[in-house]
């Protein structure tokens, strides 16, 4: 090994256990086994405590284990007892950066006026102290001195290539780094900046040889290694970076990099119990990792633990406000809890301050449509758009949520954008479809699923029981829409499309029991809600209002149902059980209080209206009152509006 060659020239001159333990560390190095190799040379320095290269030997292995603090006393021994000054400086300097003492070094270490390669050595040091300080253009400015006095050392190349990453000019970085390949090949440092560049630029494949390059070169190297199973990970090769993340965990079972990256794997795997073991065992050091608290955020949150989840997703960004990354693990933990209005409010905070990524945006477009703010949705996807013009899912969503809002072409432009960029797509092509059946073209709909590729969806399968609904062909809708029930024995769509075709067949039994089931998998289904509520107002409603009743008793503290059930029962002439329903603790906890008191005042204003009226003057009455208004236009959107509960006089 280069860095240890200095020492071989000292070897005769070791008692002979002492060279014995020396020879001993050097073979367990080759093999990979740096806790034996540090055993040896342990071993070395008890039996010749004097002896400059059993120091340097175990100041260059402590550093490989990243343990700076016996690095820094080994180092300072060896140079103490004669050891090669060049070599014995560069391995203290690596000591005082591996305990993040810049300052120190910059204090301590001062460029020397002596030899050439030793002034090289410490002014590479001082360049990297000075970046880690978050000195950049000092550090600049040192490192184009350095290159004037020391063109053609390695350590000062690198140090530069550093410089050049930390300005962001990334081809300035790898151009140093071949530089400095080129005159030393095997030099494990460079091989390790020339695959960490690779990485950057998205090649882990030459990374990952370039790390194997560096392994061979020092079979000890804990980075090399965990540099090697990063690489594997981007490449989905969970199994090989496993390999190398347990070695360096058996040798070094402290290592936070390798903890880190064992979580990383565990994660991928779904070990959500493994992976939370791996982050405890960091400690501290976990924030000091870039996606640390990230990683424990969703983990804490796939274990249940929302409390633990959002605190570690609020710290992330305190220590990055804005990234797209941390808000959208925050608002998914925000939503899991209910509280959709608080993740709304953080995603529109970060799209405020220009900080949203596509992602992000489609995420907030979700938030809206959820909301029944459509306009919001289709902006924000229009948005997303924009920011990832390749990326033909955000354009299929974006046909969504404008056929959802009722355009007449937009859905059409979107889908069609999104099948140029990807042709085969048949989510877009289902869209196509929608859109042309929203406009009432059956013709261009019924040509839009022949065209379409790919295995047959629930969106297509509606809209051929649709098309067949629409075209009055009540026994094969039916059969498509039963057909589907069976394939998907949650659809949704399947339900509703079933009950339209059992509403005009006059089956009021079925519809029932169909939109029953919607409510059971899903309380707040605004077309099952309204069409109940509709059903529960007519005179023979008494079936309707109680399947009502029966989906609030299942989902007591859902917030439309009770507004639903509500509605219902002042139009069937029961104000006073709205009274009871809307009082109920379950779901006056959800309902927002403006929502609840507008709602309590005008149902307790119908039960005064129906007390007030004698059963012997309703008849009359009716003779002389004019028409009821119509329904606002969204009437029975009971998440998005306060329900106008209105009176209705029973007639005779």
């Amino acid at each position: 090994m280069a860095r240890l060659l200095a020492a071989a020239l000292l070897l005769p001159l070791l008692a002979t256990p002492a060279r014995a333990s020396i020879e001993g560390g050097r073979a367990a190095e080759a093999r990979g086994a740096l806790r034996e190799a540090m055993i040896q040379y342990r071993d070395a320095v008890r039996r010749a405590p004097a002896q400059a290269a059993a120091r340097a030997a175990l100041a260059q292995a402590s550093l490989d284990r990243g343990d700076g603090d016996t690095a820094e006393r080994e180092a300072r021994a060896a140079l103490d007892h004669g050891y090669d000054p060049v070599v014995a400086t560069a391995m203290l300097a690596r000591a005082y950066l591996l305990q993040g003492r810049g300052s120190d070094l910059l204090r301590d270490m001062p460029v020397p006026a002596g030899p050439p390669a030793l002034a090289a050595e410490v002014a590479a040091a001082r360049i990297h102290a000075l970046l880690g300080l978050g000195s950049t253009e000092e550090a600049a400015t040192a490192a184009a001195e350095a290159l004037r006095a020391n063109p053609a050392t390695v350590s000062v190349l690198l140090a530069a290539a550093a410089v050049a990453l930390a300005r962001g000019d990334r081809d300035a970085a790898e151009a140093r780094t071949d530089e400095a390949l080129a005159i030393a090949p095997t030099s494990l440092d460079a091989l390790l900046r020339k695959g960490s560049m690779m990485l950057l630029r998205g090649d882990a494949v030459g990374a990952e040889a370039t790390f194997l390059r560096a392994i061979a070169a020092e079979p000890g190297s804990v980075e090399a290694r965990l540099r090697r199973a990063e690489a594997l990970i981007r490449l989905d090769r969970p199994g090989g970076a496993r390999q190398e993340v347990e070695l360096v965990l058996r040798e070094v079972s402290g290592s936070a990099a390798a903890l880190y990256l064992r979580a990383v794997i565990l994660i991928g795997e779904e070990d959500w119990r493994g992976a939370e073991d791996m982050l405890q065992r960091m400690g501290p050091a976990l924030d000091t990792f870039p996606d640390g608290l990230l990683l424990l955020a969703a983990t804490k949150r796939a274990l249940g633990q929302t409390a633990q989840a959002e605190e570690a997703a609020r710290r992330y960004l305190s220590q990055r406000p804005g990234d797209p990354r941390g808000v959208a693990v925050l608002a998914s933990i925000l939503v899991g809890e209910g509280r959709a209005a608080e993740a709304t409010a953080v995603l529109e905070r970060v799209v405020a301050r220009g900080d949203a990524d596509a992602a992000a945006l489609e995420m907030l477009a979700r938030h809206y449509a959820l909301a029944g703010r459509q306009d919001d949705a289709v902006a924000m996807l229009e948005q997303a758009a924009r920011a990832a013009p390749q990326d033909a899912a955000i354009r299929t969503r974006l046909a969504a949520a404008r056929l959802a809002r009722g355009d007449a072409q937009g859905p059409d432009q979107a889908a069609e954008a999104a099948l140029r960029l990807a042709p085969v797509q048949p989510a877009a092509q289902d869209l196509l479809a929608g859109a042309a059946l929203a406009r009432g073209d059956v013709a261009a709909a019924e040509a839009a699923l022949a065209a379409a590729d790919g295995p047959r969806s629930e969106a297509r399968a509606v809209l051929e029981g649709t098309i067949r609904l629409i075209r009055l062909d009540l026994r094969g809708a039916r059969r498509e829409f039963e057909t589907l029930i069976r394939a998907n024995a949650d659809t949704i769509a399947g339900r509703l499309g079933l009950a339209r075709v059992a509403a005009i067949q006059g089956a009021q039994a079925e519809v029932l029991g169909l939109l029953g089931e919607v409510l059971r998998r899903q309380p707040d289904n605004l077309p099952a809600l309204r069409q109940l509520t509709r059903m529960a107002s007519a005179p023979d409603g008494a079936p309707a209002l109680a399947r009502l009743e029966v989906a609030l008793a299942e989902a007591p503290g859902e917030a439309a149902l009770g507004m639903a059930l509500a509605e219902a029962l002042i139009r069937s002439g029961q104000p006073g059980r709205a009274v009871a329903v809307l009082e109920a603790p379950a779901l006056a906890a959800r309902l927002p209080a403006s929502r609840r008191l507008a709602a309590l005042t005008e149902a307790h204003a119908a039960a005064q209206s129906h007390r007030a009226i004698a059963v012997d003057e309703v008849v009359s009455l009716t003779r002389h009152l004019p028409p009821l208004p119509s329904s606002p236009s969204r009437q029975g959107d009971f998440r998005d509006h306060p329900v106008r509960l209105r009176p209705k006089l029973v007639e005779p």
